[in-house]
């Protein structure tokens, strides 16, 4: 005789419980805890101007150069900069 499909249901929800609550213990319990002396570094407003980043990467026909824009932030002027 089968069991009724609510317990099947009800089986596969407790054991996905049990092995998102191994999971969840294990990665909290490897990850050392943070001290008041040793905090991370917070990410602050004028930290964008440090910021660069690539775009339009263009390959040369000869397959030798490749050109791309580089672009930053202008603590100056407030603007976005781009560069070949």
């Amino acid at each position: 005789m089968s069991k009724p499909k609510n317990s099947l249901i009800a089986l596969h929800r407790t054991q996905k419980f049990i092995i998102s609550t191994f999971l969840l213990s294990a990665i909290f319990t490897s990850v050392p805890a943070l001290s008041a002396d040793k905090a991370l570094p917070r990410f602050d407003g004028m930290d964008v101007f440090d910021l660069e980043w690539v775009s339009d990467p263009q390959v040369s026909p000869n397959g030798n150069s490749v050109v791309y824009v580089r672009r930053s932030n202008d603590v100056m002027s407030d603007r976005t900069r781009s560069q070949l």
